[in-house]
């Protein structure tokens, strides 16, 4: 038997291609994104007041300790009374001590998304929200914000929009070239607070307009010191991050030929977060295939994939390919996966090689190709329509779990191309995976 393999690789070729980090600005509600948290502590001028000669501290807190409590539809902002309420006796946060006391310190309170700037391919990050029920009383005042950092963070620029009241339409556009990280969220400033006499608080309703990354970002490793992946091991595996040498360009490597254990060493896409079926315009229930381009630097053993599904629904394991040739060289090894109906959302885990040292780049889709086979005496002869601008790379497999790279990838043109195979009598499987320019 004979046949093209279309049933493993069912995605879409076009939608799903040349997907490495790109963004786009997508409605959704405010959720879970605004996870981070930043207080500003300031003493009191003579008349109540913000005094921003006298800095005291600042530092990163926890949400919940800023005194934002972020829901699945709204967010809701209030002053930051935590420092008050938690300490009844201490003369720092109350101008006299004891419970009924004024405040004394000058709370600039943050609640923020931090982003790097790779995710706005067009260079413009555009927030928008509205508020209700805002009831906030004098003396307190609460703008949105976007803020463009210094790679390091040792600078910054600043948009804020105009104190917000009731109904308040947010809409604010900032340009992101040149900032290494971009940040925006919220700000409530004014004195620390007696909880039991709230000066009240906002809601953040839904529409936010956020920046979604769309394929996997740093897909190539390009981008310096593995950013945008989460490394992970035990017992004596490494991780480096060289800047020449991959296929092409940059790439990773976890070394684990001086482990003390084979255990296991990963990686992790997107700094480990999820990705969004969404961003990778999959769904659930689909046949796809990942791909992932290795090769061995020592050791015998290649790297691997496993795919984990969310909320909650398993994973597909540890799928170690078969070695192609000796793998001295770069191959692209591919991992065919069925979404489990209910999947959200999804991370991407490559794989250590036991004691061995691995290179890993290119982690991609791989697309479908409607591929035709035809049989000349004892030769199979796969053939494909080709796009200029893309790479093609043709596999075999004789069970249809084990596959290999058939020849070297064919660069597309716009004609039809082809690859011959002497199968003799031997069952033999074919595949076309379509992939993207490396590291586009």
């Amino acid at each position: 038997m004979k046949t093209v393999s279309k049933s493993l690789i069912s995605c879409l070729t076009t939608a799903i291609l040349g997907l490495s980090g790109a963004s786009q600005a997508t409605i959704v509600t405010v959720d879970s994104n605004l996870s981070n948290g930043y207080m500003v502590v300031f003493g009191l001028d003579g008349s109540g007041g913000p005094d921003y000669n006298n800095y005291q501290f600042a530092s990163q807190w926890g949400v919940a300790d800023v005194k934002s409590t972020v829901g699945t539809s709204s967010m809701v902002l209030e002053a930051n009374y935590n420092c008050y309420a938690n300490s009844p006796g201490d003369g720092y946060w109350r101008s006299e001590g004891g419970a009924g006391a004024a405040g004394n310190k000058w709370m600039v309170g943050s609640t923020y998304v931090d982003v790097p700037e790779s995710a706005f391919t067009d260079h413009s990050c555009n927030f928008k929200a509205s508020i209700s029920n805002y009831t906030f009383g004098t003396g307190y005042t609460v703008r949105a914000f976007i803020k463009g950092f210094a790679s390091d963070y040792s600078y910054n620029y600043q948009l804020f929009s105009d104190p917000l009241t009731a109904g308040s339409a947010i809409n604010l556009t900032f340009d992101t070239t040149g900032w290494g990280h971009i940040q925006y969220g919220f700000e409530v400033q004014g004195v620390n607070a007696n909880p039991a006499n709230s000066p009240g608080s906002a809601t953040v309703n839904a529409n936010v307009v956020v920046p979604t990354v769309y394929g996997i970002p740093n897909s190539g490793f390009e981008t310096a010191d593995g950013a945008q992946w989460a490394a992970d091991q035990a017992n004596g595996h490494t991780f480096s991050y060289p800047t020449s040498g991959g296929n092409p360009g940059g790439y990773a490597v976890i070394d684990g030929s001086n482990a003390w254990e084979t255990w296991y060493a990963v990686f992790v896409a997107n700094s480990g977060k999820q990705l969004s079926l969404e961003s990778l315009n999959l769904t659930a229930g689909q046949k796809c295939t990942f791909a992932l381009d290795m090769k061995l630097l020592s050791g015998a053993n290649i790297g691997g994939l496993k795919v984990e599904f969310y909320p909650d629904l398993g994973n597909t394991g540890n799928m170690y390919p078969a070695l192609t040739g000796d793998g001295s060289q770069w191959a692209t090894y591919s991992f065919p996966v069925t979404i489990p109906a209910g999947t959200t959302g999804i991370k991407l885990v490559p794989l250590w090689g036991p004691n061995s040292s691995v290179a890993f780049d290119n982690m991609r889709l791989a697309g479908p190709i409607a591929a035709n086979i035809t049989t000349s005496g004892s030769n199979a002869v796969v053939s494909w329509p080709s796009a200029t601008g893309r790479t093609y790379q043709v596999q075999k497999s004789t069970n249809l779990v084990n596959w290999s790279n058939l020849g070297s990838a064919v660069s597309g043109d716009g004609s039809t191309k082809s690859k011959t195979d002497a199968i003799g009598a031997t069952k033999a499987f074919f595949k076309v995976i379509e992939t993207t320019p490396a590291n586009q």
